[in-house]
């Protein structure tokens, strides 16, 4: 087989409606890279699988069980990649072209230690679109990223994807990569366009808080599924180091309380300002509410989290021309 170069592992559940679309945006990059693309399908109930067949070099077919997930999927594709570098894509994306040459230059570089990120630009069901630019620091690395994301293999030997997290996977990814010092770049340039469906604002924030009818559905788990796995897996203070602003919002808040029995009233509201200062300074205070919703978030997750549990693959399934090709 020849040496892979890039990988392109792209995940989904009945994504049968925009496969052709995902694929052909693919295909700039495929025709200019030495890559394999995979698709990892979490148990679809339509034609999605026979369709990635024809569309993928490869296809991986995950058993149905309540705790699938993206992660899962994302695990499980990078098993089973030969690539030197990862592209990861969702079945509801399709990368843009723009940033085909960021990609390439990228990877010809052959950094190990840093990954790529750009503008996730999001098309809702109604037709509008909202661009979601990512933070970086002084040098251009990204303080966090999305499900698409191009990454080192090498950085994901021993730090691979948590497959028993139904959210938030990409937070606890990179706070485990950044603290084996792999970093990801930023460019100010269109990384993919994602199909997505459009909540209000109210649903939004009846949704992060109260788990009942919760447009996120069993994500609302993620957080304290990702608190309880850093825990078991001894990584907790390595997540509060990478990710303080939240841990310091719930300190700012614990403190206030205790204070307020203590008749210490005026301390108490200035900690909890201070906290949210500090939170305000690092994201933006939009995260004041986010992380706030954390808290109630982790204590279904505590309650709903399976260390043990691992995806089942079903069937592998290659392309005949890929391996005449590579092999």
């Amino acid at each position: 087989m020849k040496n892979i170069i890039l990988s392109i592992i792209v995940i989904g559940r009945n994504e049968e409606s925009g496969l052709v679309g995902l694929r052909n945006s693919l295909q700039p990059l495929v025709e200019r890279a030495v890559c394999e693309t995979i698709y990892v399908d979490s148990a679809s109930e339509d034609n999605s699988a026979n369709l990635a067949r024809v569309l993928f070099d490869v296809t991986i077919l995950l058993g149905e069980d309540e705790n699938l997930s993206a992660s899962a999927g994302r695990s499980i594709g990078v098993q089973n990649s030969a690539g030197k570098w990862l592209l990861f894509l969702d079945g509801d994306m399709l990368l843009e072209a723009a940033i085909v040459d960021d990609i390439l230059i990228h990877i010809s570089r052959g950094i190990e230690t840093d990954g790529l990120v750009g503008t996730y630009v999001h098309e809702y069901d109604d037709r509008s679109v909202r661009e979601q630019k990512y933070h970086s620091d002084k040098n251009g690395f990204a303080d966090h990223f999305g499900g698409a994301v191009l990454l080192p293999a090498s950085a994901l030997h021993s730090e691979n994807w948590d497959p028993r997290l139904f959210s938030n996977e990409e937070i606890d990814l990179y706070t485990r990569l950044r603290q084996r010092g792999v970093r990801v770049k930023l460019v100010d340039r269109p990384f993919i366009r994602h199909h997505t469906e459009k909540f209000s604002k109210a649903q939004i924030l009846k949704g992060i808080f109260i788990r009942k009818d919760s447009y996120l559905g069993k994500k609302f788990f993620g957080v304290g599924q990702m608190l309880l796995a850093r825990i078991t897996d001894g990584k907790f203070f390595s997540l509060i180091r990478w990710l303080p602003e939240p841990f310091v919002l719930w300190l700012g808040i614990l403190i206030s309380l205790i204070c307020l029995t203590l008749d210490g009233e005026s301390i108490g509201l200035l900690i909890f300002a201070l906290s949210i200062v500090f939170v305000c300074f690092r994201k933006s205070p939009r995260y004041v509410i986010i992380y706030a919703a954390f808290f109630p978030q982790a204590i279904y997750g505590f309650l709903n989290f399976s260390p043990n549990w691992r995806p089942t693959v079903i069937s592998i399934f290659r392309q005949q021309s890929v391996r005449g090709e590579k092999e």
